[in-house]
């Protein structure tokens, strides 16, 4: 008898259920509206040479980042990295302002040769791929008299393009 009551009142409630969504009003239909924008003026595309070439709108910039990496492993059999030193290569290219990419590019390939070379910088300061490695070198030897496994030195510069 109390299964039976219990089905009949869930029937009901489910019975009710769908009334009450029947009842709900519903949302208006939206029709889509043409489109009163003018249309911009057809650009031709060049017709492929065959040879790959970088488009660069003629409005903007053309940002290209290559992360270059170089990595070194312990001196004594190669086995374990003790060195890990990446940088991002930056080229700025604009068909509008090719002196100002020039220059940017110029800046960009001198701080990048700053960062690998270690010029510039002070005795506190520790970066440059030969800098590095002579560091990491130092203190995998000195690991290894102690008995303790060897750290890895890690650096990195990168470079981020934020849209205005």
């Amino acid at each position: 008898m109390k299964r039976i009551l219990c089905l009949l009142l869930l029937a009901a409630v489910l019975l009710t259920g769908c009334s009450v969504l029947d009842n709900m009003p519903k949302p208006p239909k939206v029709e889509p509206e043409a489109d009163t924008t003018v249309p911009a003026a057809d650009t031709a595309s060049p017709a492929p040479t065959g040879e790959s070439e970088k488009t660069v709108p003629e409005h903007g910039v053309l940002v290209q980042i290559r992360r270059q990496v170089r990595e070194a492993m312990d001196p004594e059999n190669q086995s374990a990295r003790i060195l890990s030193f990446s940088w991002d290569e930056v080229r700025v290219d604009s068909e509008r302002y090719p002196e100002a990419a020039e220059k940017i590019n110029e800046m960009m390939a001198t701080l990048e040769d700053s960062w690998y070379t270690g010029r510039d910088t002070g005795e506190q300061d520790l970066y440059g791929f030969d800098a590095m490695l002579s560091a990491a070198e130092d203190e995998y030897t000195m690991r290894k008299s102690l008995g303790e496994d060897p750290t890895e030195f890690t650096a990195v510069r990168e470079v981020r393009v934020s849209r205005a």
